[in-house]
């Protein structure tokens, strides 16, 4: 039978039955792209015991929807009502109301995909896969691999937390997830989760980044992820088992393997920022009724002398469809779109040329593909449901901004732009003033 001494009292001992060691594990680190999406969850509430009398004028309909229940609720919990006599309850007669009522609300749901590509500036996720290791902290470096590119060869990278705060170390804990109120969170119970991005309050650090890109093969260098978590607080005398690609360091004179993707075909490789649409909100014109109401900004692109306004609905900003209403602060990527709504004829008849590839739809992780928010020509808020109007200059109704004018002009140049950058490496940054 194992024999168990204390460390801080080694006159003490305990038998014990057999014993079997758990040995935390890193199982594997990966660069990884977010996607959240809603879906309808529906919860069961329990109510108190309810009787209710029938009253003249009331059907089983009008009851359940004065009550917030459905009529098959209702069949459930009273034995005397069927879906033969439903129609049939009199003044009077005692309902027995359900207890549990389904109900349903919108929720998020996250999910990550790996990625082996990124730019400097963009949001990006590290995952950390680990077992019997729940609670505990994990910590990330970036790394310079191969040979030097925006750092010298394994030189830790500037990188900016959830939070603002620059540091070439991140540490966050395993199962941190859970916390959320995404509805598939216990599916990371067991992985620590970063979102980072490569990026460094130093501007003349950055643009030594992106001049060593504009050298660089391709444009591109390679990084890797070094994971640690027995030299964290309070975790040195663990004994943790790593399963990366190469080695770095060492526990009680064994060799760990706490790199990953540093190898041939593994390799995380970055490019410098693509080009940035820069939306600035300044402006808002209320009519009174929100439809025709109206948000404008000014905008202006870092690589060019592009430069206008926007013009975007009025109201308190919104990722979800149908309500009319401007999206939220935040950098958005692009796709582009067609529809019968949105056919790349649609300004033919007005004497406009054909779009080749059709109009530009903007997304992230939080704002959805399927919300529909083009780049599209107009000059109010009335001409759109969310999306983005850009302009020459600015329209005005006694000496108030109200929207944006010469829009035609100002979209056909925008898509130009577009199309000649690669819609994959233009991004927009919308802010507020």
């Amino acid at each position: 039978m194992p024999i168990v001494s204390f460390k801080k009292y080694p006159h003490v001992t305990l038998t014990t039955p057999p014993l079997k060691i758990l040995r935390p594990k890193i199982n594997n680190a990966y660069f990884a792209e977010a996607k959240i999406e809603n879906v309808e969850v529906t919860s069961t509430t329990k109510k108190k015991p309810e009787i209710y009398t029938v009253k003249s004028g009331d059907t089983l309909g009008k009851i359940a929807t004065k009550k917030g229940v459905t009529i098959a609720d209702i069949i459930k919990s009273d034995t005397q009502i069927t879906e033969a006599n439903k129609n049939d309850i009199t003044i009077g007669q005692k309902i027995t109301l359900p207890t549990n009522v389904a109900s349903k609300e919108t929720k998020q749901k996250i999910t990550f995909t790996k990625t082996n590509t990124g730019t400097i500036g963009s949001d990006l996720y590290v995952i950390v896969e680990t077992e019997d290791f729940q609670g505990y902290n994990v910590s990330i470096n970036i790394k310079q691999g191969k040979e030097k590119g925006i750092e010298e060869q394994d030189k830790a990278i500037m990188l900016k937390d959830d939070q603002g705060a620059y540091n070439t170390k991140v540490i966050t804990a395993v199962g941190g997830m859970c916390d959320t109120e995404y509805t598939n969170k216990d599916d990371f119970a067991d992985m620590a989760i970063f979102k980072i991005v490569i990026d460094s309050s130093d501007d003349t650090k950055k643009k030594a980044w992106t001049d060593a890109l504009e050298k660089a093969k391709d444009k591109k260098t390679s990084l890797y992820i070094l994971a640690d978590a027995h030299t964290l607080d309070g975790q040195e005398e663990m004994n943790i088992n790593y399963f990366g690609d190469t080695e770095e360091g060492e526990i009680r004179g064994e060799k760990i393997t706490n790199r990953w993707l540093d190898v041939d075909g593994s390799w995380f490789e970055v490019s410098k920022a693509g080009s940035v649409i820069n939306i600035v909100r300044k402006w808002e014109h209320w009519t009174g009724i929100n439809s025709s109401s109206t948000t404008i900004g000014s905008f202006s692109i870092g690589d060019s002398d592009i430069e206008g306004y926007i013009a975007e609905p009025h109201g308190k900003a919104t990722e979800d469809s149908g309500k009319d209403k401007c999206i939220p602060l935040g950098t958005y990527k692009m796709v582009w779109h067609t529809s019968n709504k949105f056919p790349k004829n649609k300004y033919v008849s007005k004497g406009e040329a054909e779009l080749e590839n059709g109009f530009p739809k903007i997304y992230n992780e939080n704002l959805s593909k399927s919300r529909g928010i083009l780049i599209h020509i107009g000059n109010t808020g009335q001409h759109s449901e969310g999306c983005l109007l850009p302009g020459s200059s600015l329209k005005k109704e006694n000496d108030e901004v109200v929207g944006v004018s010469n829009s035609t002009d100002k979209f056909y140049q925008l898509i130009e732009y577009i199309e000649e950058k690669g819609i994959e490496n233009v991004t927009i940054e919308i802010k507020e003033e």
